[in-house]
């Protein structure tokens, strides 16, 4: 048989095989099973946790600040200004002191009815709109907002709004629009945190960020990038990370062409030249942008100035190159899956029988080609997908929906971050999780219940126990039976953020991942959270 690394030899990044297999026989074994979810780039970004110094003010030991996009939150959160909500007054915070004025917050209870300090719509960079748009500011666009879930272990937090799709990443690659503007906004978000976190009673040398999809991708994009270097001591990738299919080179390495299929989208006459191209898209409406998403890939490439000048470049190379040269954040990491981050993506091609019937007919091109990007013409290879995700065979069926499940997640989210984690670990210690806790809620249900229980944890699925997420999922009550979970995984994340390396709340420690003769060492966050190895 083929062995994976012969595969990926021929087309890196196409699934790893041992990983999956491996984690799924031990994650079977406990009756979990693999199915998923996938979450749009532009729903979730980017979450901070900043370390405190002990705090006189409020006994609290570590705030934590968290980012996320305008899209998760709408225009602003409810109860934003005015004294009063539900005509209920609100009651207000002391005053405090920061480098560009003074803020003064709200008390809001927690979900176990605890007090804790709110600051919401703190500025910290210009609105990129009108004649800015696409711009890039270094003065103090964006909010700070406050999470829930995490007050409960005696922490302070903060959310950050940033610029999404197009106005946050075109690039014309020829320097007139440099890219990844929503990534420099997060430094800057950053920065602002060095700058002012000591006001709230923490400490600018105990940072750790973390994120999840697309935020977990801009996580990792910061530990890649000189311009977020030293502002920051730890990260957590919540199923994202920036090499993969999600994430082609080629918007890196071509980003003029990126940029002018948006403007030929957009039905701009010219789509070649970058000053017609930014011209025309800068009087294009708001919302015909906003809608064009899926144009602009999550990160683009960027030029080098004529002088030679890299210092408002966020990449100065492509990710897997830094990676390799160990360009890199050299600091603690928690990079993780869950069990069935694809689930809606696999249940969809078997929806119904014409549907089925269309994939036994063109296999090659339906899932070679168009979902694994890999060549059709090779015989080995799709033999080899076919033993190792549907046993062997020829024929597929609606049973084998777990199979395309673990092809599909594998691929997308299980391989990526594994090789992630071995490479940054060459560095710094990594920390692999692989969330098998299934809810009876999950964030993408399409299909989902024309198939039988168990389903796995889909893509974003982990995010319930974390925060209240708005909608999304129901809030958990003290009476929930999701409740001990989700007080066990903040503490392990809140763990990491004080001591910067992950408390297991198991009986043997959370080890850094290393290579093994047995596999890779890997943690199961579940009801019972295990550090495990995954056995051949």
């Amino acid at each position: 048989m083929t062995s994976y690394e012969q595969i990926s030899e021929k087309v890196p990044l196409v699934t790893n095989v041992p990983l999956g297999e491996q984690i799924r026989r031990e994650s079977r074994k406990r009756n979990i099973a693999i199915g998923v979810g996938f979450l749009a780039s532009a729903v979730v970004a980017v979450v901070l946790v900043v370390s405190l110094a002990p705090s006189s003010q409020n006994g609290n030991s570590v705030p934590i600040l968290t980012a996320r996009s305008s899209a998760e939150f709408g225009a602003s959160p409810p109860g934003m200004f005015g004294d009063t909500e539900s005509g209920k007054r609100i009651k207000r915070t002391p005053v405090v002191k920061i480098k560009q004025g003074q803020l003064q917050g709200r008390i809001i209870k927690s979900r176990k009815s605890r007090d804790y300090n709110a600051f919401l719509s703190i500025p910290y960079g210009k609105p990129p709109i009108n004649d800015l748009r696409f711009e890039f500011f270094k003065d103090h666009v964006i909010y700070f907002y406050n999470p829930r879930n995490q007050q409960e272990a005696g922490k302070n937090g903060f959310t950050m709004r940033h610029a999404l799709g197009a106005f946050g990443h075109l690039s014309t690659g020829d320097g007139l629009v440099g890219g990844n503007m929503a990534l420099k906004d997060q430094a800057l978000a950053f920065k602002w945190i060095r700058d002012n976190i000591e006001a709230f009673g923490g400490d600018p040398k105990r940072v750790v960020i973390f994120g999840n999809s697309s935020g977990s991708i801009s996580v990792h994009a910061h530990l890649l990038s000189e311009m977020s270097r030293g502002l920051f001591q730890g990260a957590i990738c919540e199923s994202g990370v920036s090499i993969g299919p999600n994430f082609p080179e080629f918007a890196l390495k071509y980003p003029e062409i990126m940029a002018g299929a948006l403007a030929k989208e957009l039905n701009c006459t010219d789509t070649e030249d970058s000053q017609e191209i930014v011209k025309c898209l800068k009087q294009k409406d708001v919302a015909e942008l906003a809608n064009s998403v899926d144009t602009v890939w999550t990160l683009t490439g960027e030029s080098v100035s004529a002088n030679g000048d890299t210092s408002q470049m966020f990449f100065t190379d492509t990710p897997m190159n830094l990676m390799r040269k160990g360009n890199v954040a050299k600091v603690p990491i928690i990079v993780g899956v869950n069990s069935a981050e694809e689930f809606p993506n696999a249940y969809a091609l078997l929806k119904d029988q014409a549907s089925i019937d269309a994939l036994n007919e063109n296999f090659a091109s339906q899932i070679l080609e168009r979902k694994l990007h890999l060549p059709t013409d090779e015989p080995d290879l799709e033999r080899e997908i076919r033993e190792i995700y549907f046993n062997g065979s020829g024929t597929v069926t609606k049973e084998h929906r777990y199979g395309f499940t673990d092809l599909l997640s594998d691929h997308t989210f299980l391989h990526p971050s594994r090789v992630v984690g071995m490479l940054h670990s060459k560095h710094s210690p990594v920390y692999f999780y692989y969330c098998t806790k299934e809810s009876e809620y999950t964030l993408r249900v399409d299909g989902k219940y024309d198939f039988e229980p168990p389903y796995g944890v889909g893509h974003a699925d982990e995010q319930q126990y974390l925060f209240y997420y708005y909608g999304r999922y129901p809030e958990i009550k003290p009476d929930d039976s999701r409740m001990k979970f989700s007080e066990d995984m903040i503490k392990i994340w809140v763990s990491f953020a004080r001591d910067l390396v992950p408390d297991s709340l198991a009986v043997e420690p959370w080890n850094p991942i290393q290579e093994t003769e047995n596999g890779m060492v890997w943690f199961q966050l579940d009801e019972k959270p295990l550090r495990k190895s995954i056995q051949p």
